[in-house]
């Protein structure tokens, strides 16, 4: 098992066993997440920690539950068409991300009014 998957399993083991005082319970609880795959393949996506972010023209649930989506786009969208039709154009590699990199050398973050 994967360093990760034994990091979760053990801190999902001890916040069940807090709720429940059945080692059964808990146990069956970690069996179920296994099952249905919670412990796999997480791992790519929490140790991009950093400042980048990713701007996705299309759903990608594969991301589901590593990363958190945020902000709203409200000005923009020439500059927003201009990468996605770079991204489109381009050959992508195997985990479908452009070969042609995109670098945003500007943007702001402003808090919701």
């Amino acid at each position: 098992m994967a360093q990760y998957a034994a990091q979760m399993r053990q801190m999902l083991q001890q916040l069940y066993s807090k709720n429940s005082n059945d080692p059964k319970y808990v146990q069956e609880q970690l069996m179920k997440l296994d099952k249905e795959g919670f412990f796999k393949d997480r791992k790519p996506f929490l140790d991009s920690a950093g400042s980048q972010f990713f701007i996705c023209f299309g759903p990608t649930p594969q991301v589901d539950g590593g990363y958190t989506a945020f902000g709203q786009m409200v000005d923009g969208d020439e500059t927003l068409k201009k990468i996605e039709a770079v991204a489109a154009a381009s050959d992508q590699d195997n985990q479908g991300r452009p070969k042609e990199r995109v670098t945003l050398t500007k943007a702001w973050v402003e808090a919701a009014k």
